[in-house]
Protein backbone atom coordinates (compact mmCIF):
# COMPACT_ATOMS: atom_id res chain seq x y z
CA UNK A 1 0.00 0.00 0.00
CA UNK A 2 1.75 3.16 -0.84
CA UNK A 3 1.18 6.49 -0.05
CA UNK A 4 -1.13 8.02 -3.04
CA UNK A 5 -4.52 7.84 -2.06
CA UNK A 6 -7.14 6.30 -4.34
CA UNK A 7 -10.00 8.60 -3.70
CA UNK A 8 -7.65 11.82 -4.54
CA UNK A 9 -6.94 11.08 -8.18
CA UNK A 10 -3.77 12.07 -9.50
CA UNK A 11 -3.38 16.07 -8.65
CA UNK A 12 0.29 16.23 -7.22
CA UNK A 13 -0.90 18.99 -5.15
CA UNK A 14 -3.53 16.92 -3.41
CA UNK A 15 -1.13 13.96 -3.54
CA UNK A 16 1.50 16.09 -2.43
CA UNK A 17 -0.88 17.58 0.85
CA UNK A 18 -2.11 14.15 1.80
CA UNK A 19 1.92 13.30 2.42
CA UNK A 20 2.56 16.51 4.58
CA UNK A 21 -0.57 16.34 6.52
CA UNK A 22 0.68 12.45 7.58
CA UNK A 23 4.37 13.92 8.29
CA UNK A 24 2.76 16.58 10.24
CA UNK A 25 0.60 14.13 12.49
CA UNK A 26 3.48 12.99 13.33
CA UNK A 27 5.21 15.99 14.02
CA UNK A 28 2.49 16.69 16.46
CA UNK A 29 3.29 13.52 18.61
CA UNK A 30 7.07 14.87 19.16
CA UNK A 31 8.10 16.67 22.67
CA UNK A 32 9.97 19.02 20.66
CA UNK A 33 7.03 20.19 19.08
CA UNK A 34 4.61 20.52 22.33
CA UNK A 35 7.71 23.02 23.26
CA UNK A 36 6.96 24.79 20.17
CA UNK A 37 3.50 25.13 20.93
CA UNK A 38 4.16 26.52 24.23
CA UNK A 39 6.76 29.20 23.20
CA UNK A 40 4.65 30.27 20.15
CA UNK A 41 1.41 30.50 22.28
CA UNK A 42 3.48 33.66 23.72
CA UNK A 43 5.29 34.47 20.92
CA UNK A 44 2.28 35.30 19.39
CA UNK A 45 1.06 37.16 22.10
CA UNK A 46 -1.69 34.47 23.38
CA UNK A 47 -3.82 35.79 19.98
CA UNK A 48 -5.12 34.20 17.26
CA UNK A 49 -2.90 34.61 14.01
CA UNK A 50 -6.05 35.17 12.17
CA UNK A 51 -8.40 37.36 13.86
CA UNK A 52 -6.15 38.49 16.88
CA UNK A 53 -8.52 37.59 19.37
CA UNK A 54 -6.85 35.87 23.39
CA UNK A 55 -7.02 32.07 22.67
CA UNK A 56 -7.45 29.64 25.80
CA UNK A 57 -4.42 28.73 27.97
CA UNK A 58 -5.31 25.29 27.81
CA UNK A 59 -5.40 25.29 24.30
CA UNK A 60 -9.08 24.44 24.16
CA UNK A 61 -10.15 24.93 20.32
CA UNK A 62 -6.57 26.02 19.34
CA UNK A 63 -5.22 24.76 16.11
CA UNK A 64 -1.87 24.79 14.77
CA UNK A 65 -2.48 26.21 11.46
CA UNK A 66 0.12 26.21 8.26
CA UNK A 67 0.03 29.75 7.22
CA UNK A 68 1.23 28.70 3.81
CA UNK A 69 -1.33 26.03 3.50
CA UNK A 70 0.31 22.31 2.09
CA UNK A 71 -1.88 22.38 -0.65
CA UNK A 72 -0.13 25.41 -1.79
CA UNK A 73 3.53 24.25 -1.14
CA UNK A 74 3.27 24.99 2.24
CA UNK A 75 5.90 23.00 4.54
CA UNK A 76 5.24 21.30 8.35
CA UNK A 77 8.53 23.85 9.27
CA UNK A 78 7.71 25.64 12.27
CA UNK A 79 8.37 29.43 10.70
CA UNK A 80 4.70 28.20 8.81
CA UNK A 81 3.01 27.34 11.86
CA UNK A 82 0.50 29.36 13.59
CA UNK A 83 -1.58 29.14 16.37
CA UNK A 84 -5.17 29.74 15.59
CA UNK A 85 -8.79 29.41 16.61
CA UNK A 86 -10.18 26.38 15.36
CA UNK A 87 -13.55 28.42 14.06
CA UNK A 88 -10.63 30.78 12.50
CA UNK A 89 -8.60 27.76 11.25
CA UNK A 90 -11.87 26.19 9.03
CA UNK A 91 -12.85 29.32 8.05
CA UNK A 92 -9.27 30.25 6.43
CA UNK A 93 -9.15 26.56 5.02
CA UNK A 94 -6.74 26.88 2.09
CA UNK A 95 -6.93 30.40 1.14
CA UNK A 96 -3.82 31.75 0.80
CA UNK A 97 -4.94 35.43 0.58
CA UNK A 98 -5.44 35.12 4.33
CA UNK A 99 -2.71 35.06 5.20
CA UNK A 100 -0.96 38.18 6.96
CA UNK A 101 2.35 39.76 6.17
CA UNK A 102 3.50 39.65 9.39
CA UNK A 103 3.04 35.86 9.64
CA UNK A 104 4.95 35.23 6.62
CA UNK A 105 7.75 37.55 7.54
CA UNK A 106 7.63 35.85 11.14
CA UNK A 107 10.65 33.49 10.86
CA UNK A 108 13.57 35.88 11.86
CA UNK A 109 11.44 36.89 14.54
CA UNK A 110 11.36 33.49 16.08
CA UNK A 111 15.06 33.47 15.48
CA UNK A 112 16.59 35.67 17.50
CA UNK A 113 13.85 34.65 20.43
CA UNK A 114 15.72 31.16 20.00
CA UNK A 115 18.86 33.09 19.82
CA UNK A 116 18.30 35.14 22.94
CA UNK A 117 17.13 32.05 24.99
CA UNK A 118 20.47 30.70 24.28
CA UNK A 119 22.25 33.78 25.22
CA UNK A 120 20.26 34.02 28.27
CA UNK A 121 21.43 29.97 29.06
CA UNK A 122 25.17 31.70 28.02
CA UNK A 123 24.81 34.23 30.27
CA UNK A 124 23.55 32.32 33.46
CA UNK A 125 26.36 29.74 32.91
CA UNK A 126 29.38 32.41 32.95
CA UNK A 127 27.23 34.05 36.15
CA UNK A 128 27.31 31.34 38.37
CA UNK A 129 31.25 30.09 37.09
CA UNK A 130 32.05 33.68 38.20
CA UNK A 131 29.93 33.69 41.68
CA UNK A 132 31.57 29.95 42.58
CA UNK A 133 34.73 31.45 41.46
CA UNK A 134 34.42 34.69 43.79
CA UNK A 135 32.91 32.20 46.33
CA UNK A 136 36.24 30.18 46.09
CA UNK A 137 38.39 32.89 46.46
CA UNK A 138 36.55 34.33 49.31
CA UNK A 139 36.70 31.14 51.05
CA UNK A 140 40.57 31.10 50.68
CA UNK A 141 40.55 34.42 51.98
CA UNK A 142 38.89 34.08 54.76
CA UNK A 143 40.90 30.51 56.06
CA UNK A 144 43.92 32.76 55.48
CA UNK A 145 42.61 35.19 57.38
CA UNK A 146 41.39 33.37 60.50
Amino acid sequence: MGLRPKSKGNNPDIIYAVIMRARFNRLKQTPEFKKWKRTQYFIQGEKCAWCSELMPRDFKDVHVDHAMPLFHGGRNEYDNLVLAHRKCNMEKWIRIDAVPQWILNRKRKYEMHLLRQQQRIIYNKVTEQILQEEQEELGAWMKDWL
